[in-house]
Parts: structure tokens; C-alpha cells; sequence
């Protein structure tokens, strides 16, 4: 199990952007990312990927980055997402620094086009402000301080929020919000206020929780080598062993009901994932072959 002190670990959605210079490679994470030469283009669908494991001053995470990879695998394969690597950017450890994730989100916002799905994950520390009144929420990028979560090195979740609301409402688009979130912020005040930021429901965002307030994101060696029990069972749900009435296709709904009957039972009821917002929506093909090949690129 994992956490971090008055902080909760999130994973959001998939927008991943920018080249990856003096960060942590997939390689050496020991994921091998597809050659984009496989990949035949959708148009319509964007995707954003943010794993943070190292940070500059905080205590830094096990699998965030190597679980962001593998989801970014995963949406970019041709039997998976089949995002045409032009529309998916990936942000690991130093790259995910919070300028960089607000450019991200601002071209996202600049370059949408009309009746287009965006996924966007982040797998990283997040926190709230106790001292003002609002108690902010804020996700912690790879600069974030050790204090003081307003001058900067953070991403409020409102700023978050606004951002997707913006796009989901532009031309009719339609948001994938994807967290794995863990608050264990002391006070119980303190505490509801920061997972309601990410437990409310945001206008035309469907969001993907890996847990309940106040509970923390397990991850350990049994779950794909190396990595965290929530994207396990995510992965594995898309990939098809979520497709309940075995008609080829995945839909919120369907993936909900397989996170929530092998998440808790995987953490003795200690972790539960929340799925807020439109459940009727098709999230992906249903191929389990994928599954195999998909998670031996990580050993």
C-alpha cells in the first residue's frame, strides 16, 4: 500500500504531450512502447498520459511512470485505443513539470475539434491546501515544494476541472477523466473537502476513480511485475474481460462493474473504485489477446 502524508495519489486521464529528454525512458521503466509505425490513424479521439514517480523535492512513488506507460501502450495499440500517435502525447517524471501539463491542457483546449473523445490519465502524488479557507485541491507535478502548494509546481483540480468542462462543452466532445486517487489528509474536514473536488460530478467528464475518500492506492510486484492494482485491473477490463454481455465492445458501465468486483476483493475491501458521470458510453473493443501481449511488453 501507498500513500503520502496529507497527500492522496492520483491518476488522471490520458493526455500525454511532449518528447521525453532528461526523464526516466520507457525502456528503462521496462515497458517498450510500440513503434508508431504500427499505428493506423483515428482522428477523433486525443489522449494525454501523465506518470510521475520521481519527484524533485517530495517523496517519490514505486510505479506511477511505468503504469502511465502501460496505459499509453495500451491506447495507442491498433487492437487498443488505435490513437494515432499525433494526438497522443506522453509526459513522464521531469517532463511533468506544471507548466508543461497547463501547456498541455491549453493545446488541448486550442486544438479541439468537433464530436472528439479525450482521455486523459495521471498517475502522481496529489494534495490540499489546509491553511486557506477553500482547501484547494491540487495535483503535484514534478516540481511541486514540500509546502506552500500555491506558488506554483502544482495543478489545482478546479483549474483541472474548468479545462475539461471547457472542452467537453466546445463541439460536443466527450471527456475521460481516468485517477487513481488516495487522500489521507488527517483532519476528517480536510479530508472530505479535498476527494470532493474529484468526487463531484464535472459537466460532460465521465471520471474513472481508483478509490473512495480517504483510502489509499495499493501497487506492489504481484501486479504486472510492478505496478499499481488499479491500472492492472483497468487494463485488463479494456482489453475485454469487462465485457459482460460479450458483445465486442466495453462499455463505463461494464468496466465499473469489473473494477469494483476485483479492486476491493484484491485489497481486502480497502480499496474501492468510483465511476461519476455518463455510464453508458463505449470505451473500448473488446480483444483479450491484447491482454497477454500488452503486459509481456512490461517484464
Amino acid at each position: 500500500m501507498r500513500h503520502f502524508n496529507n497527500a492522496f495519489r492520483i491518476i488522471v486521464l490520458v493526455l500525454a504531450f511532449a518528447g521525453i529528454s532528461h526523464t526516466a525512458l520507457p525502456h528503462q521503466l521496462g515497458v517498450s512502447l510500440i513503434p508508431s509505425g504500427e499505428i493506423s490513424s483515428t482522428p477523433r479521439v486525443k489522449l494525454l498520459v501523465i506518470g510521475i514517480s520521481k519527484y524533485r523535492d517530495i517523496p517519490s512513488l514505486m510505479y506511477a511512470d511505468k503504469d502511465a506507460c502501460l496505459f499509453y501502450n495500451y491506447m495507442i495499440s491498433p487492437k487498443g485505443g488505435n490513437v494515432s500517435p499525433e494526438n497522443a502525447r506522453l509526459l513522464l517524471n521531469e517532463q511533468a513539470s506544471a507548466s508543461n501539463i497547463l501547456n498541455a491542457l491549453d493545446s488541448l483546449l486550442e486544438t479541439a475539434g468537433e464530436n472528439e473523445t479525450l482521455f486523459v490519465y495521471f498517475n502522481g502524488h496529489s494534495a490540499m491546501d489546509t491553511v486557506s479557507l477553500m482547501h484547494p485541491g491540487f495535483l503535484l507535478c514534478y516540481d511541486c515544494p514540500k509546502s506552500g502548494y500555491m506558488a506554483g509546481g502544482t495543478v489545482q483540480c478546479g483549474i483541472v476541472q474548468q479545462y475539461l468542462e471547457t472542452i467537453a462543452s466546445k463541439n460536443g466532445n466527450h471527456v475521460f477523466f481516468i485517477a487513481d486517487a488516495v487522500c489521507s489528509v488527517p483532519s476528517s474536514a480536510g479530508e472530505k473537502a479535498t476527494c470532493n473536488v474529484l468526487q463531484d460530478k464535472w459537466k460532460g467528464v465521465t471520471k474513472i476513480l481508483s478509490s473512495s475518500p480517504g483510502e489509499s492506492a495499493w501497487e506492489g510486484k504481484q501486479y504486472n511485475n510492478g505496478g499499481g492494482v488499479f491500472t492492472y485491473y483497468l487494463l485488463k477490463g479494456l482489453c475485454g474481460l469487462a465485457d459482460i454481455n460479450t458483445d465486442g465492445n466495453v462499455s463505463v458501465s461494464e468496466l465499473n462493474i469489473y473494477l469494483i468486483s476485483n479492486v476491493p476483493k484484491e485489497t481486502r475491501y480497502m480499496q474501492n473504485p468510483v465511476v461519476i458521470g455518463e455510464v453508458t458510453h463505449y470505451i473500448s473493443k473488446a480483444d483479450t489477446s491484447l491482454q497477454k501481449s500488452l503486459f509481456d511488453k512490461c517484464k
